[in-house]
């Protein structure tokens, strides 16, 4: 009987990590935004190196399964919102917040090209060099001065935001700041 339930338990891992593998690859092909895991490792000092503070609010664009929503939701004591355009990554993310309920997070199921961004105050983002030229006009004009865009492994080029600080882990972690 217990062989039968580690069995299972390895036999759903094993499905659930197909279903990301398949998930990614789909992404990868179909959008500009890759569906790619940061290291825990790189977000520990990206949490050291910011000042988050209980009132602001962070916005994980393009949150996948949420790794980063939960991760920081359980190293601050901000607001956090992933916000996912795929719907079975969104249902993912969705299915652990059943696990967590205690966190200040929230998910949608949304192109962030349709959301107001404007009472953001830290803006997390792995995007595609070619999804940062998509989003560049709605960044300038939609978030608000003092605003930090973290840009995970591509840089972001406006000269309306100042590189600040690079951190670097297995790829390069870029966090700016509009400037007023």
């Amino acid at each position: 009987m217990l062989l039968s339930i580690i069995q299972l338990f390895f036999l759903i891992l094993f499905i659930r990590q197909i279903t990301i593998v398949l998930i990614a690859w789909w992404t990868g092909t179909q959008s500009d935004v890759p569906f790619q895991s940061t290291k825990k490792s790189a977000l520990k000092k990206l949490i050291n190196y910011l000042e988050i503070k209980q009132n602001h609010k962070i916005y994980d664009l393009g949150s996948g399964s949420g790794q980063v929503v939960f991760f920081l939701a359980n190293n601050t004591t901000a607001k956090i919102v992933g916000v996912e355009r795929n719907r079975p990554l969104y249902l993912i993310s969705q299915f652990k917040k059943l696990f967590n309920p205690q966190l200040k997070i929230k998910f949608i199921n949304q192109d962030l090209f349709k959301i107001n961004l404007s009472d953001a105050d830290i803006i997390y983002t792995y995007f595609s060099p070619r999804a940062y030229k998509k989003a560049h006009q709605k960044f300038e004009q939609e978030l608000k001065p003092n605003t930090i865009l973290i840009a995970w492994r591509y840089p972001f080029n406006s000269s309306k935001f100042k590189l600040i600080h690079q951190i670097k882990d297995r790829h390069t972690m870029y966090i700016y700041q509009k400037q007023r």
